[in-house]
């Protein structure tokens, strides 16, 4: 995501250490808020997430393999699941 950010002109000013400690710090029973609605069959996040990032890093050149990756699996459950 930095690197779809810097290439857009987003200056990047959180040093990526103190990000690592500060996940680090987190109970580790933490769970995303994009994960507690996949478990819950609500729908998801996924555009505004992964796939506005995507669609960005294509346009600039940037590749995004992990993020990509992610989109689509997550896509198909975008809107949840019935209960």
């Amino acid at each position: 995501m930095a690197r779809v950010a810097t290439s857009e002109g987003v200056a990047i000013t959180t040093r990526m250490d103190a990000l690592a400690q500060a996940v680090e710090r987190l109970p580790p029973d933490t769970r995303a808020s994009l994960l507690v609605d996949l478990e819950q069959g609500k729908p998801i996040e996924v555009e505004a997430l992964l796939g506005s990032v995507v669609r960005r890093g294509r346009a600039a050149g940037v590749p995004t393999p992990v993020l990509a990756t992610l989109y689509g699996l997550l896509k198909p459950h975008e809107h949840g699941q019935p209960r």
